[in-house]
């Protein structure tokens, strides 16, 4: 994704990672520490299933938490005409 120019990851999932119970306890998070690393905003939790299979414009709306590596976010898909 990185080499591709990719900027979002958006998954309908709780992470785009193993599940965590089939995370050992050195799990190293290699999405979490590649994709962020390298200018890639990870969206979790998206619901997908309105927008699959068509072409939208994505507006993401998240809180800056000063120091923080996460927030919340409203996240809006509006189909392309």
């Amino acid at each position: 994704m990185v080499e591709r120019g990719f900027r979002i990851l958006g998954v309908d999932a709780v992470t785009p990672e193993l599940p965590g119970h089939l995370r050992t306890p050195s799990y190293p998070c290699p999405v979490h520490h590649t994709l962020p690393g390298n200018g890639v905003l990870i969206l979790e939790n998206l619901v997908l299933s309105e927008v699959a299979g068509t072409r939208f414009t994505l507006f993401v709306g998240a809180l800056k938490i000063i120091g923080g590596d996460g927030a919340w976010a409203r996240v809006l898909a509006l189909p392309s005409t």
